[in-house]
């Protein structure tokens, strides 16, 4: 038994246009997730404890804060604390993410109204290779039916002419 198999019939959807409340809305999920992630932190390492005050004093004078979303720990030979970044740095940081989450998101816009204009486009070949497929089948029964009564034609003078 042998099987065939056929391709799935994609649908067209609708297009896909750009909202500035979708882009909000996304951006501000993409600030959520980033404002307690390690990306939103500068990571403060030292070996041992008078040079981790040292730069901990540095830092803080600087502008950046204590964590309180990642904890400060010790490892073996390491003390390691985590401070957020001075306001400025987070508003640019903000403002990158914002730039990338926009850029995705208009590609993203762009893939799907390709992808669309692609599904439409085969759907009207095949459509229109349907109809061609059609009428040549409907071309060929006019011909047969032609072929035929002319040939029935020709028998009946053929037999007429036998009669005589």
């Amino acid at each position: 038994m042998q099987t065939t198999t056929t391709k799935p019939v994609e649908h067209l959807g609708r297009p896909m246009i750009f909202k500035q409340e979708e882009l909000d809305s996304r951006i501000a999920k993409e600030i959520d997730k980033f404002k307690d992630s390690h990306a939103a932190h500068h990571r403060l390492v030292a070996p041992i404890l008078p040079v981790f005050v040292s730069k901990l004093a540095e830092l803080l004078s600087q502008g950046y804060t204590l964590s309180d979303a990642l904890p400060c720990f010790s490892g073996r030979s390491e003390l390691i604390c985590y401070l957020r970044k001075p306001q400025d740095q987070q508003q640019a940081d903000r403002e990158q993410l914002a730039a990338q989450v926009k850029e995705k998101y208009e590609q993203e816009i762009e893939s799907h109204n390709t992808e669309q204009r692609r599904i439409l486009s085969e759907q009207l070949y095949l459509a229109q290779k349907k109809k061609e497929e059609q009428a040549a089948i409907k071309a060929e029964e006019k011909l047969r039916s032609s072929a035929e009564k002319e040939a029935e034609e020709y028998w009946d003078t053929l037999i007429a002419k036998e009669t005589k």
